[in-house]
């Protein structure tokens, strides 16, 4: 599971809106939250201070999350240059 996914998960566990993360972001709208959890976006680094204190995930939690999401997608990308396919 993505980080975004993930998190995503964690916000409707708790009953939060998309709007109410938003607002603790001070971001003008929840667009981008929303742009994050369908991952036309990612979450900036920035943010996992105030994401873990609403979500409660730590932060180095996310940090990994966000380490494996980057080499899997690595992964895929050399594999698609390569034209072969690399486990992931």
């Amino acid at each position: 599971m993505t980080l975004e996914k993930f998190l995503k998960q964690k916000r409707l566990d708790s009953g939060m809106t998309q709007q109410t993360i938003a607002k603790a972001l001070r971001l003008e709208s929840s667009q981008f939250v929303s742009n994050c959890e369908r991952e036309r976006c990612g979450w900036a680094v920035d943010h996992f201070p105030t994401l873990s204190k609403l979500l409660g995930v730590k932060v180095g939690e996310m940090v990994e999350m966000r380490g494996e999401d980057y080499k899997l997608e690595m992964r895929r990308s050399l594999g698609a240059v390569r034209g072969q396919r690399l486990r992931a």
